[in-house]
């Protein structure tokens, strides 16, 4: 656990002050243990308010593309020292949404999380934005493990994990999926999972499409004048 790691580290640095090569490895340890320790903490906060109905989503018009570049920054954040090939797949003109852009973030920074866990020794990752009528889909797809069908219901109640044989190997609250979905539900949408043994794993926010942003007062002002 993250703890285990801090309380470690700190005395390596106790008992080793006298070599910088050491107590620079283990400051960067101590930084992303700390980071991972804070983002646990995080979520199960943010699980608390969900189930006892506090969490406030405030919607505002957005760009899909915008939403999911943010959502890479701040997964991209999350790992320290190591790059991922993701690819990033959105149609030619502006999907707008309707969203907690904050809150869309954190779902798909947890489908991110979980695409890279399961994606296998050099996860493919793929975010992929597709419209409908009157949706939008937004997908991450991975090639790794993949869910037997029996569970895809199950995968997203809290605390619960698909694969025994991996819980010791791969870390997690078992809180992600969980969150993802209630996001969605918030959010009046829901979320779909395409997955197969050995054929990788597509889960799909499916959201209300939205409309373009309405023009700030002055922006409007100004137009008018030209």
């Amino acid at each position: 656990t993250p703890l285990t790691s801090i309380r470690m580290f700190v005395d390596m640095l106790h008992h080793n002050q006298n070599d910088p090569e050491e107590t620079r490895v283990c400051l960067e340890v101590l930084h992303k243990e700390t980071a991972r320790l804070s983002q646990r903490i995080e979520r199960l906060l943010d699980w608390g308010r969900m189930e006892a109905g506090r969490r406030v989503y405030d919607l505002k018009s957005e760009t899909a593309s915008d939403v999911i570049n943010q959502a890479l920054d701040a997964f991209r954040a999350t790992q320290v020292g190591i790059e991922h090939d993701i690819t990033v797949e959105l149609p030619d003109e502006p999907v707008w949404l309707n969203v907690d852009r904050n809150a869309l973030e954190d779902a798909l920074v947890n489908l991110l999380t979980n695409a890279i866990k399961y994606g296998g020794d050099e996860p493919n990752v793929a975010v992929i934005v597709t419209t409908e009528e009157r949706h939008v889909r937004l997908s991450v797809r991975d090639d790794g493990i993949g869910i037997p069908r029996r569970e895809h219901k199950r995968i997203f109640q809290k605390f619960y994990r698909h694969d025994d044989s991996l819980k010791r190997e791969v870390e997690g609250s078992g809180l992600g999926l969980a969150i993802v979905r209630h996001i969605a539900i918030g959010h009046r949408g829901r979320v779909e999972l395409q997955s197969e043994p050995g054929q990788g794993s597509t889960f799909t926010i499916v959201l209300p499409r939205g409309q373009a942003a309405k023009p700030e007062r002055g922006e409007t002002d100004v137009a008018d004048a030209a």
